[in-house]
């Protein structure tokens, strides 16, 4: 079954039907035992021929068609073009005998029929000796090892072909007894798969004719240019993989506007999961990187295909048949940063090709729309928002323009801001190791950013042009990508936001302002949003790699991040948050926030712990702290969204 837009296995029932043989099959036979004895007698150097019928079983495939609805069918088949490398196996001795071509097959193309020549040093009267095949090899075999094993040791290239041209590598071993009357002439062996296959699907939605000369995935984990296995009786017993760059046979494909093209390659399976793929293809001589990864837990097996669909839509590479008919509107920003007099473009990706633009506030920044980009024009310091809407499908795209002064710590640290999706989620622990964390509860969420780190000093002091009295009067670790702390809570911060958020032409009224995240964002962040997987802490189970629990305050952004990509949500600086502290209610609640009127007051919520011990580092404790300032106490910074369709 097809897994949409990705990747999904099927069983190799192999490739794609050739030709039919022209002969009887039963005159195939009788030509191969004349032939035989004639041979035997004008070549010295072999005592005997045999005659190997190479018949596939069902389950054994080794071409595949593709069909008008792009789906692989798979057939067993032997062609022509067949061939087998023979090597034996005897008293401890290896050797390498011939590559042997199909002298037939049958109509049905089930079987085929080789010989192979023994040679006199193969003592094949008296004594017993071992037969192995090797069938759809790109590779040189360099040696063979003792008859114990009946080990043989090959380099293998990575087939990569058109579909037609993958011929599927099988293998056999067989036993063969000593023939004393010389009369046993004629083995049939029991093949088997020896790697597995992808068929890459590449889908050309752009309007010129493509070329395609190079191509990757990456990580390769799972797929590489070239292997050496240890190949035995009992299976392959060693696999060494030697990545490099890009498959060097990539065979040159050629794909015209609006069609599709195939590219098949083999390989030995060296991992038993596919993971995070990013698939690299050289396009009319540039690279062009699939633009998000897939992910699949498909566990890769020997004589198994899979199959990728790419899009390539002139501008940007996708994963995903469904790209095809789906020509959503794709900008290739979503937010800018410019200083007053800049101009900067935004690329449509895709779309339907008939656009139009607006400004939400043209005292700040201004728009013009082209053929397939938009050209914002930056007025003044402040927030705006550029819509651009595609006229076939009524659907739009906005871009947040902020207009700053320009200072390059100011503008990463704002440019790593993390979009959270809305969200419900179960906030707090009802277990009894969380008191403060009970009951839990249902909490729903609209979408809002937060900052990928806690604020820095180097960023505390850009802002505000000095750091916080207590951390410079103590002997307190000063750098500039540590955790801005010792801060009073809330006067500090406040001043701190207030400032942030004038330099942007902003007021703490506005939905996009910038200011410190309510306890649930800060939670739901923690969590990982909607990718949590339910770690214990913020990233991690594994309380070590994503949280500094024992020691000093370290420089943010040195361990693991969470889901989203958020640093240090679990230890390092404790981090404050916008409601002042409460015990839960069981009712379910949407954007909840808490504010003075609860015994509480001027008592904050700060989660995450800090430094100074390791509990409390998970993302349900709670702890709090009154008006104040406390080292190891820091902050991160959130902000709301203009329009949820933003």
């Amino acid at each position: 079954m097809k897994i949409k837009g990705f990747l999904y296995p099927i069983f190799l029932i192999c490739f794609a039907s050739f030709a039919s043989c022209s002969e009887d099959f039963e005159q195939i036979m009788d030509n191969m035992n004349s032939k035989t004895m004639s041979e035997v007698e004008s070549d010295d150097s072999i005592v005997k021929w045999i005659t190997i019928e190479a018949t596939l079983p069902e389950n054994l495939s080794t071409r595949a068609t593709l069909s008008a609805s792009d789906d692989l069918n798979f057939k067993t088949l032997w062609t022509g073009n067949d061939s087998i490398s023979f090597f034996a196996f005897q008293n401890g001795e290896s050797m390498t005998l011939a590559k042997k071509h199909v002298e037939g097959y049958s109509r049905d193309g089930k079987t085929a029929i080789f010989s192979v020549g023994l040679p006199k040093r193969l003592n094949v009267l008296t004594k017993d000796f071992t037969l192995a095949g090797l069938c759809g090899f790109s590779g040189k075999v360099n040696g063979l090892d003792s008859d114990e094993n009946h080990k043989i040791t090959a380099d293998v290239n990575m087939i990569c072909d058109s579909l037609e041209g993958i011929n599927v590598p099988i293998y056999f071993y067989i036993k063969i007894e000593a023939d004393s009357t010389g009369t046993n002439n004629v083995f049939t062996p029991n093949f088997r798969h020896l790697g597995s296959y992808d068929l890459l699907h590449i889908i050309n939605t752009s309007d010129e004719e493509i070329t395609i000369t190079e191509g990757y995935f990456e990580p390769k984990n799972w797929a590489y240019d070239k292997v050496q296995i240890d190949l035995t009786q009992n299976g392959i017993s060693h696999v060494e993989a030697k990545v490099s760059t890009t498959f060097k046979d990539f065979p040159e494909t050629k794909i015209p506007a609006g069609e599709s093209g195939t590219v098949c390659y083999w390989y030995i399976p060296h991992h038993d999961n596919i993971g995070s793929t990013n698939l690299t293809l050289k396009i009319n001589d540039k690279e062009y990187t699939t633009v998000h990864p897939k992910t699949s837990d498909v566990t890769i097996q020997t004589g198994h295909a899979y199959h990728f669909y790419a899009v390539f839509n002139g501008k940007k590479l996708t994963f995903g048949k469904e790209e095809l008919e789906d020509e959503s509107l794709e900008i290739s920003d979503e937010t800018v940063y410019m200083k007053p007099g800049e101009t900067k473009k935004v690329y449509i990706l895709s779309g339907n090709g008939e656009y139009t633009t607006s400004s939400g506030n043209l005292s700040i920044a201004t728009a013009k729309m082209y053929t397939d980009y938009v050209i914002i024009t930056a007025k003044n310091y402040g927030q705006a928002s550029v819509v651009v809407n595609d006229v076939v499908t009524g659907t739009s795209k906005k871009i947040e323009v902020n207009v700053t002064t320009g200072e390059q710590v100011l503008e990463e640290f704002l440019k790593s801001m993390v979009k959270v999706e809305g969200g419900t989620f179960i906030m707090g622990n009802d277990s009894e190791d969380y008191i403060n964390a009970s009951p839990a509860h249902q909490v729903t969420l609209s979408s809002y950013y937060i900052s990928k780190f806690e604020v820095t000093q180097k960023l505390f002091k850009t802002v505000m042009g000095y750091l916080p009295a207590r951390l410079t009067e103590g002997d307190y670790p000063i750098g500039d990508n540590l955790p801005v702390t010792f801060m009073d809570i809330m006067d500090d911060i406040d001043e701190f936001l207030a400032a942030l958020n004038a330099s942007l032409g902003l007021s703490s009224s506005d939905p996009g302002a910038y200011r410190l995240p309510t306890e649930a964002e800060w939670e739901f962040a923690a969590r990982g949003g909607n990718k949590s997987r339910g770690y214990v802490y913020s990233g991690s189970n594994n309380i070590d790699y994503v949280a500094w629990h024992s020691g000093e305050l370290n420089e943010v952004g040195q361990l693991r991040s969470n889901e989203l990509g958020l640093y240090d949500m679990s230890g390092n600086a404790g981090e404050v948050c916008s409601d002042y502290f409460s015990y839960y209610s069981s009712e379910s609640v949407k954007n909840p926030t808490v504010g003075g009127d609860n015994p509480w007051y001027n008592i904050w919520v700060v989660r995450g712990k800090n430094v100074s011990s390791s509990s409390n580092c998970d993302v349900y404790s709670r702890f709090y702290k009154s008006q104040g300032s406390a080292y190891g106490i820091g902050f991160r910074i959130a902000k709301g969204i203009w329009n949820e369709d933003d």
